[in-house]
């Protein structure tokens, strides 16, 4: 049975999928063989689980970065950074276009 995440904030459900928490204890800084154990663990535990909220596999998943000591990747998982906007840079003429490297060098 596949198990279905919740998102009330965003009235969505999508597929638990072990890739998608296993890259994001990745990107929280954990090593791969530690977040594909973590994310393994996690999809097993849900194994007969129809429907969980998003919230709650969070705190699962965050109860077990806890218990294995990993503080600050647990830290990085609670609030995960955020990719800045894009900057938008406005023209003496009057269009706005997102910001270029390139074009800042040239």
């Amino acid at each position: 049975m596949k198990t279905i995440v919740v998102n009330l904030k965003e009235h969505e459900k999508t597929p638990f999928l072990r890739g998608i928490l296993t890259r994001s204890l990745l990107d929280a800084g954990l090593d791969f063989d530690a977040a594909f154990a973590i994310a393994t663990k996690i999809r097993n535990e849900l194994g007969n689980t129809k429907e969980i909220s998003s919230e709650k596999l969070r705190a699962r998943v965050s109860g077990l970065l806890k218990d294995r000591g990993e503080i600050e990747v647990l830290e990085q998982y609670r609030v995960p950074s955020v990719a800045p906007p894009r900057i938008l840079v406005t023209s003496a003429n009057g269009p706005e276009n997102a910001f270029s490297r390139g074009r800042h060098a040239r």
